[in-house]
């Protein structure tokens, strides 16, 4: 008995030791920073694609035959399949942007006193599937397809309105078209009237082999964290010994 008891009281102080070791804490810091990179790279990949609020509107209610939305430069494209369209992307680079039109004809009455348009990225079916933070949704609050905002205030004059979009350097390796979402009044939360997508334009974007934005952020983010972590167990350790 005395043994057992001799046994379990050296097996309490190995664990003690073990716990409160050099090695251990080390190795539970490195755990924590994975832990949070881990976190910060499974929030951007989510949020990339969120709609920017929860409109319950439904697109195919809006959709209409009087509005139009094309680019200047795009080579007439109907396939989202990679390597097969014209015309190609990336940031940073001399192609890297492009001019787009919206454009009212005057059958619909109920879009005659549209205030602006709204011009979305939207991924192509085949880069949607498998991938929840990209799926697409009729409901355009729910919708993740097209969260990618190209331009957010198109005026009209004279029936159309025109932007000019900086490729981001968010996007990954896909194809894309376009869809213009057109806004009735300057509320807080837009209130959808109408509404066109260009699936004769499909364009591919490569994605940027540099350091994006999202990647700078993370770094920046954990760079901090890691001070913290650091300084706070310097002071633990001093606080603890005292």
């Amino acid at each position: 008995a005395y043994g057992n008891v001799q046994r379990a009281t050296i097996m309490a102080l190995t664990f003690k030791e073990v716990a409160t070791s050099t090695a251990t804490k080390v190795t539970l810091l490195g755990l924590l920073g994975v832990g949070i990179m881990l976190a910060i790279a499974l929030s951007l990949a989510y949020t990339e694609g969120k709609p920017l609020f929860s409109s319950p509107v439904l697109y195919s209610s809006i959709e209409s035959d009087d509005v139009t939305v094309k680019s200047d430069g795009i080579v007439p494209c109907s396939t989202d399949e990679l390597g097969a369209c014209g015309t190609v992307f990336e940031y940073g680079t001399a192609n890297s942007s492009v001019s787009i039109t919206v454009s009212i004809s005057d059958g619909d009455a109920a879009l005659a006193d549209v205030s602006y348009a709204e011009v979305r990225v939207c991924y192509g079916k085949a880069f949607t599937e498998g991938r929840p933070w990209r799926a697409p949704s009729d409901t355009i609050g729910k919708d993740k397809q097209c969260g990618a905002v190209a331009c957010k205030n198109v005026t009209f004059t004279g029936g159309e309105g025109t932007c000019d979009y900086k490729i981001s350097d968010q996007l990954g390796t896909a194809v894309y078209f376009f869809r213009t979402l057109l806004v009735k009044g300057t509320g807080p939360e837009p209130d959808y009237v109408g509404g066109a997508e260009n699936q004769e334009e499909y364009f591919q974007i490569n994605a940027y082999p540099g350091r994006s934005t999202s990647i700078i952020i993370g770094v920046a983010v954990m760079s901090v964290v890691s001070w913290v972590v650091l300084i706070g167990g310097f002071v633990f350790e001093k606080v603890k010994t005292k």
